[in-house]
């Protein structure tokens, strides 16, 4: 699945391409092996979602830091991505869950 694909991807791409730095973005061996994200991101950009998302946190590891923490969970809404609704159910809401709407209270 491409992010960024036919004459918009192209004219985004040269034009990032045009300094000295990135230049070879605009060429087939940047995408070798790599996605268009990867390239376009940094090498690193699979790795960070792999280990909780940009920010660091996941539901599970969220839930987990409340209940030791002491406090009481008065409300929990895990609140999905809009147009990825259907799947944020069970095993995959870690990966379809946009943000968390939470109430705590002392415990």
């Amino acid at each position: 699945m491409g992010v960024i694909g036919g004459q918009l991807g192209y004219r985004l791409l040269k034009r990032i391409g045009g300094s000295p730095l990135r230049r070879n973005l605009c060429s087939s061996e940047a995408y070798r092996y790599r996605s268009k994200l990867e390239v376009l991101l940094g090498p690193g950009t699979w790795a960070e979602l792999a280990e909780g998302g940009l920010n660091g946190m996941t539901v599970r590891r969220f839930s987990r830091i409340v209940a030791d923490s002491g406090y009481v969970v008065e409300h929990f809404e895990p609140v999905p991505i809009r147009r990825l609704k259907l799947l944020a159910a069970g095993p995959t809401r870690e990966l379809f869950t946009a943000i968390l709407r939470c109430r705590l209270r002392a415990a």
